[in-house]
């Protein structure tokens, strides 16, 4: 990164705009993969599994959005919803994770310009949400594995990352 900082300035237009491209490219990785780490290490430092507290599910998802919005403007994200609240009992930090990579997932499976649509609806059980992208989706070969433990992410390349 540091030699594309360095090249970018004396770099005809169109090379900058690839070498800025780059840069925002990598600089979303390394964050994501500061997120994870911090994830990880909040996780094994929970004294319980799961510690519960009131959680306001809309605007919890509202937060998100705003966020997403922000740092990918290319991708139209749109939530449908004829609540004004959505009050649950659950971990907030675990929850807002478990929100987040949905709506990562669909941002990056997406093309740009195309919306996603958050869903969310209050049923007999509670409430549902539910993440809608423009996606290819889950290749076949892919949908067994998609919930196995030791194969828990797919690739930009749609290819199952596995972990043993």
């Amino acid at each position: 990164m540091s030699g594309a900082l360095e090249l970018i300035d004396d770099a005809p237009p169109e090379q900058a705009e690839k070498l800025k491209a780059n840069l925002q490219k990598e600089t979303l990785r390394m964050t994501q993969m500061v997120e994870n780490i911090l994830f990880l290490s909040r996780l094994e430092n929970q004294d319980s599994p799961a510690e519960m507290q009131n959680i306001d599910l809309l605007a919890l998802i509202n937060s998100l959005l705003d966020e997403y919005r922000e740092r990918f403007p290319e991708h139209p994200i749109i939530l449908h919803t004829g609540l004004t609240k959505a009050n649950i009992r659950g971990n907030g930090f675990l929850l807002s994770i478990a929100l987040a990579n949905l709506i990562k997932n669909a941002i990056e499976f997406s093309p740009e310009q195309n919306p996603i649509e958050i869903k969310l609806d209050k049923n007999s059980d509670g409430f549902s949400i539910s993440v809608k992208d423009q996606g290819e989706g889950i290749p076949d070969y892919a949908a067994e594995k998609i919930l196995d433990r030791k194969s828990t992410r797919l690739n930009s390349s749609h290819q199952i990352i596995s972990y043993a």
